[in-house]
């Protein structure tokens, strides 16, 4: 889907149509994981990723919003172009659901991913407002 400009432009094209359609302001875009080789990825797909975002922002301006969201592994987040996404992107997510700690730990890992991304140039807004999932494991 990300791979061509066509692809791009047809996905785009769709994703307006549907938000206009239905009242959505914005998208959240979940991939799960560019060019992870776990999951079947290219190596092309963090520059597509960039491609896909850019695109997007260029057809939406100002009217829809777009948000990324991350991981907090960094085995999975290392293929993600956050400096190259973030003039087309309004913020990004971190993905906190599947920790199993709820230690300091947890945080200090968070945390020191941030801040690798501010090291990276990338913009970081502080926010004070605190989103709680709920998430039940089934199984072990």
């Amino acid at each position: 889907m990300s791979s061509t400009s066509a692809n791009r432009k047809a996905f785009i094209t769709g994703l307006i149509k549907f938000m206009d359609t239905y009242g959505f302001d914005g998208v959240d875009l979940d991939w799960e994981y560019p060019q992870a080789d776990d999951r079947g990825g290219a190596t092309a797909d963090t520059a597509n990723y960039v491609s896909l975002v850019k695109d997007m922002r260029a057809a939406f301006g100002t009217k829809y919003g777009i948000t990324v969201t991350l991981p907090t592994s960094y085995w999975y987040l290392q293929n993600f172009d956050l400096v190259g996404m973030q003039s087309s992107v309004d913020w990004f997510n971190l993905m906190s659901y599947d920790c199993k700690s709820r230690s300091l730990h947890l945080v200090v890992k968070v945390l020191s991913h941030v801040n690798s991304a501010r090291r990276l140039g990338c913009r970081i807004k502080e926010y004070r407002t605190i989103h709680r999932t709920t998430y039940q494991h089934h199984g072990n």
